[in-house]
């Protein structure tokens, strides 16, 4: 019976607790329900192999729930023989039912690496706030989205400079994996 009691007096605790919370005027979350995918820039695209210095690294998040979604870059890979001094990133977003098809994009600050030739490196380049992105603001509820980085500009320590050239490409039919047949 007392058992009985403690749970009743606990539920009721709680129901009132709640109805008081929607009486001080909290707000239900409104946040946006859409799916969103970050990666480097695919190698599925046409020219991906060319790239001098490609991203193979992103990570996203933030350390705490309503931090803004901050998304970098982790890990470039130099394929020149020359020594790289500073790379500026570029994203492009795609909804994910056409990835040809880039529906917003923006280039960010020159940042300052040391990438010796044909090397690999880890750091921790800014790319973007997610929730800053215009569009995603305005996406419906069930939209898929991908994010993908590509490094866009390279200075080498010869004072060279690398700049893309008609980023994004297409996906490559012939990069896609083959279908096993039935």
């Amino acid at each position: 019976m007392k058992f009985l009691l403690t749970i009743l007096l606990l539920g009721v605790s709680c129901l009132s607790s709640l109805s008081l919370r929607n009486l001080t005027g909290t707000q239900p979350n409104t946040t946006p329900n859409w799916r969103f995918a970050f990666s480097p820039y695919s190698q599925l695209r046409a020219g991906y192999e060319s790239l001098p210095v490609q991203v193979i690294g992103v990570r996203g998040g933030g350390p705490k729930p309503d931090d803004k979604f901050k998304v970098d870059a982790t890990r470039l890979k130099n394929q020149t023989a020359k020594t790289v001094n500073a790379i500026r990133l570029t994203w492009y977003l795609f909804n994910a039912a056409d990835l040809n098809v880039a529906l917003d994009s923006q280039q960010g600050d020159s940042a300052r690496v040391t990438l010796k030739p044909m090397d690999r490196g880890d750091f921790e380049v800014f790319v973007v706030y997610v929730n800053e992105i215009p569009l995603v603001k305005t996406m419906g509820l069930n939209d898929d989205l991908r994010l993908e980085v590509a490094v866009t500009e390279v200075q080498y320590d010869d004072g060279s400079v690398w700049q893309a050239k008609d980023l994004p490409q297409n996906i490559d039919p012939s990069k896609l994996p083959k279908k096993p047949n039935p």
